[in-house]
């Protein structure tokens, strides 16, 4: 049920202006994901979002207090964020803050946070 909600959740959030594509990395190791670009295989986000999923993990295991991260790439940036109940979010967007809606990728960081 959950997975479900989060698909529709997420699928919407591939129309915000500047967003490349955007998934879901869950403790059991499953991915629901969604591209808005051509630019990213799906194997190439998958990999990200485990990625990423580890990273927040890495942080975890040493103590370094983590909900957030940013990652700049050559030709994108990487906003991921992790709940508390080891839900991974990934999102990419276009490199430059005037290329994408950043008070929409914040909000959605903050929903992923909330949601139920």
């Amino acid at each position: 049920m959950l997975k479900d909600e989060l698909k529709k959740w997420l699928s919407d959030k591939t129309s915000i202006r500047g967003v490349l594509g955007c998934g879901i990395y869950f403790p059991d190791q499953s991915i629901l994901g969604s591209s808005a670009s051509n630019e990213f295989s799906t194997k190439a986000m998958e990999n990200a979002w485990r990625c990423l999923s580890e990273t927040f993990q890495a942080f975890k295991t040493q103590d370094i207090p983590s909900l957030h991260v940013q990652w700049l790439y050559q030709n994108a940036t990487l906003h991921g964020s992790m709940r508390n109940d080891g839900l991974c979010l990934g999102i990419f967007t276009r490199l430059n803050q005037e290329d994408f809606d950043l008070e929409s990728i914040k909000q959605m960081i903050h929903d992923f946070q909330h949601l139920k």
